[in-house]
């Protein structure tokens, strides 16, 4: 009878011992965070358009603006921004300590000078750190994204209404809402 105690005893000392360790074990593995997620949702911000015209870079113009931005459904190191009815492809998604860095490719987007036709776009570097040069970034305890873009764009400078073509900086900036 002793002996059935100690073996009863000493199971359900292994069954919890067991038990506990199994737990212990599935907090040593979390799942993977995607830094993306933390940038999902709306923006409200300033989309200032510059000019570099006469080797003088200007504000040309200045608006208010809404965006979205979500996570890129075919590769997980990029996002997509939406707004203006055009979607940028930002790529190389990389952690950072405050957030994420990423670059914008050369894409087509819908008219953005309100000439009719659609523009060829680039990523333009926005911000730097530690040393790398990026074309846009999102701020984990600001809660802010900003990005850039360039494109040369026909515009009349001199008001002769003779376009020239121009090289045009867009910095878009924008806090979570």
């Amino acid at each position: 009878m002793k002996n059935s105690k100690t073996i009863i005893v000493a199971l359900f000392a292994l069954l919890t011992f067991t038990t506990f360790s199994c737990k212990e074990d599935d907090k040593d593995d979390p799942k993977p965070v995607d830094v993306r997620e933390q940038a999902v949702g709306k923006y409200k911000g300033t989309w200032e358009t510059l000019l570099l015209a006469d080797f003088e870079t200007e504000i040309f113009d200045e608006q208010n603006i809404t965006f979205k931005v979500s996570k890129n459904k075919d590769n997980n190191a990029s996002i997509d921004i939406t707004f203006e009815g055009n979607v940028i492809k930002g790529v190389k998604v990389a952690e950072a300590s405050n957030g994420f860095s990423f670059d914008i490719e050369t894409q087509t987007i819908e008219d953005i000078d309100e000439d009719g036709e659609k523009e060829e776009v680039e990523g333009e570097e926005f911000f730097e750190l530690g040393g790398t040069k990026y074309h846009g970034m999102f701020n984990s305890k600001t809660k802010e994204f900003m990005f850039g873009l360039s494109s040369m764009l026909f515009i009349d400078l001199d008001g002769d209404n003779v376009p020239e073509l121009t090289p045009v900086f867009f910095g878009i900036t924008g806090k979570k809402q």
